[in-house]
This record gives structure tokens, C-alpha cells and sequence, in this order.
């Protein structure tokens, strides 16, 4: 999770504000593999990753971030990516997007609410 981690995870909330509270570095398997996700609400399988150059100081490590991006796709989660810059452009218009899928999502929109 980035330094700004309570910037990020604020903005989630904000924007989100009408679905559960996500879950902070969440551990999910995939793959094989136990891997971390920056915010989470698994019983719908949403994720945000905070994106940043820093991160990601060798081939290998960026290699592995997108093996892991796929693998979550395969056991059907949504992942979103967010960077410093749209956090810092628009931080509501950057979760926009998450809070549309977890609406989509909620028990009252399958329930036709």
C-alpha cells in the first residue's frame, strides 16, 4: 500500500460512500500465489490498486504485477488502477468508476431495488 495509503483509502469511502467501507491490503490467493490487494470488497470481487512508478523498481517486479493483474482477472475480479495524479486531479471522478460496479453490484440492485 502507498505512503498516502489514508489519502487513498479516503477517497474510496468518500466517493463509495453508499457501499460497505473497503477492506485495506487485502489478502486474496490467486494463482497459486497469496497476493495483496491495496482496497478490496471481496464478497463482490472489486479491487483498486494504487499505481506508481516507485513500486516497481526492476523488470521482474513489473513483470509480476501484471501476471498478478491477469490472474485476478481470471478468478473474475474487477481490479481498478489509480495514480497520484488522478487522485490529485479529481479524487471523486477517480472512484466514479469503482463506486458504478459496486452499486451495480449491491444486494439491492439484484434484488431489483
Amino acid at each position: 500500500m502507498p505512503r498516502n495509503s489514508g489519502r487513498l483509502e479516503s477517497s474510496a469511502s468518500s466517493t463509495t460512500s453508499e457501499c460497505r467501507r473497503p477492506r485495506v491490503n487485502h489478502r486474496v490467493q490467486v494463482g497459486g500465489r497469496r497476493r495483496s490487494l491495496d482496497l478490496a470488497w471481496p464478497d463482490v470481487k472489486v479491487a483498486v490498486e494504487f499505481d506508481g512508478f516507485v513500486p516497481h523498481p526492476t523488470r521482474r517486479v513489473f513483470d509480476d504485477d501484471r501476471a498478478r493483474q491477469n490472474e485476478l482477472v481470471a478468478a473474475r475480479w474487477t481490479v481498478f488502477r489509480v495514480t497520484k495524479t488522478m487522485l490529485d486531479a479529481d479524487p471523486a471522478g477517480a472512484f466514479r468508476p469503482v463506486a458504478a460496479v459496486l452499486a451495480r453490484n449491491s444486494p439491492d440492485a439484484a434484488n431489483g431495488a
